[in-house]
């Protein structure tokens, strides 16, 4: 099985073997009896299958992987992110730190928004929870300080999902799990983005543009006539944020900064 996985990675055509319910089932039998260990990957083939199935043509339904598919290779990307991480080489470690922005961009900017677009929340939050387990998962790589700038959009386009699914506890968290250095990044330079998820109650005028450093606007922008239901909606998320921040002590100063400035927008 793995011999059938690697030569599938090497010709690209992994999504022909993930993607078969027959092989998945022979997978899961192996993994029943103490084979699913067998299954590594090099990062070589960790930024492979990013290239190939993580960017917008990957989302032709015929080369897509389905979310069943990469729940698994998460689980054996992860596996050989980690094998890394007690290794002193910068460069792979910066590799990972792409293939992490790329997958949380994937995830949370193609697939999450696709789902939110169709109204399929419960897709919507799959991609979204897969997304989330990534970044909590290698949050050693993703809060060194070398790396910020290269997962940034990937992390800020996670929080817009979560933001526009009005997800305030999730939101929270995720900035727990982050460095004060990534959270003052992501504060200063895309607080609005954000915010305007909060505030949007309309899928249909989410706008992104497929590239790596795009997060998602508000097309058309708002009209004078919302005025009245943003302010509600904003007085809102700041009740909402004081009542985690007095529920749960160890957020307080994480999203004290997020409290102001929703105060003056």
């Amino acid at each position: 099985w793995h011999s059938v996985l690697q030569r599938a990675i090497v010709d690209n055509m992994v999504h022909y073997v993930l993607n078969n319910a027959r092989m998945l089932d022979i997978y899961r039998q192996l993994q029943s009896q103490g084979y699913g260990a067998a299954v590594t990957l090099s990062l070589e083939q960790c930024t492979q299958l990013v290239h190939a199935y993580c960017f917008k043509s990957s989302s032709v339904d015929m080369f897509r992987l389905n979310l069943q598919c990469w729940q698994l290779l998460v689980e054996w990307m992860l596996s050989a992110f980690n094998r890394l991480q007690s290794e002193d080489n910068a460069e792979q470690r910066r590799m990972c730190a792409q293939c992490i922005n790329s997958m949380l961009t994937y995830f949370a900017g193609v697939e999450c928004l696709s789902a939110l677009k169709a109204q399929n929340y419960g897709d919507a939050m799959q991609w979204m929870q897969l997304a989330t387990h990534v970044l909590q998962r290698q949050t050693g790589i993703v809060n060194e300080e070398k790396h910020a700038q290269i997962v940034l959009y990937g992390i800020v386009l996670l929080l817009q999902s979560v933001a526009t699914c009005n997800k305030l506890d999730l939101f929270c968290q995720i900035m727990h799990e982050l460095s004060p250095n990534v959270r003052h990044l992501i504060h200063e330079r895309h607080f609005t983005d954000i915010m305007q998820c909060f505030v949007n109650d309309n899928m249909d005028r989410l706008n992104a543009t497929y590239q790596q450093s795009h997060v998602w606007s508000i097309a058309g922008g708002y009209q004078d006539d919302d005025h009245s239901r943003r302010r509600d909606k904003l007085n809102q998320i700041i009740n909402d944020f004081f009542q985690r921040s007095n529920d749960m002590h160890a957020i307080s100063d994480v999203i004290h900064d997020w409290i102001e400035s929703t105060k003056k927008y």
